[in-house]
């Protein structure tokens, strides 16, 4: 009897072990964050805008090297064409970039899966418009969402765009 319930408590063990190897394996394996690297085009149908006339052509191309990000948004709409470049990185420290004129202060920061970009504008007024962007990426990796939440002197806005990989 001992030694049949040695052996049963044996091959407990030896078959425990495997599984908590294999969860470690998938755990590994697993990004802790999404790589936002491509070329996301607009994708006007599934985007609001809000109050806000959809851009005719939005282009974004993101260079994702963790903590590293080059994004270059090509955006065509009733202003004219526009290229803006910034350089984020996704450890909340804050960066500066220059928009036609316009000092933009920034910084990104994961939260989970998500990322969380803040940025402000000084406005010619002397007050400034604060965004909080947040980034998501689908599952399959071929969709982007960025949800951008701003004050406006007209009270809260929210804008959603979605992207899709080219």
């Amino acid at each position: 009897m001992r030694l049949l319930m040695a052996s049963l408590m044996l091959i407990s063990l030896s078959l425990s072990v495997p599984a908590a190897e294999e969860k470690t394996k998938k755990q590994e394996a697993k990004p802790s964050t999404p790589n936002f690297s491509g070329e996301w085009v607009l994708n006007r149908e599934k985007s609001d805008y809000g109050r806000i006339p959809l851009p005719t052509k939005l282009v974004r191309r993101i260079d994702h090297q963790e903590p590293k990000i080059k994004l270059v948004t090509i955006s065509t709409g009733p202003q004219g064409d526009l290229t803006t470049e910034y350089n984020y990185t996704t450890d909340g420290v804050e960066g500066t970039t220059l928009v036609r004129g316009t000092k933009v202060r920034h910084a990104a920061k994961w939260d989970g899966q998500t990322l969380e970009i803040e940025i402000n504008r000084s406005l010619p007024d002397g007050k400034s418009l604060k965004t909080v962007e947040r980034w998501n990426l689908s599952e399959d990796g071929k969709m982007m969402m960025s949800v951008s939440k701003m004050n406006t002197v007209n009270g809260e806005m929210t804008i959603t765009a979605v992207f899709d990989k080219q």
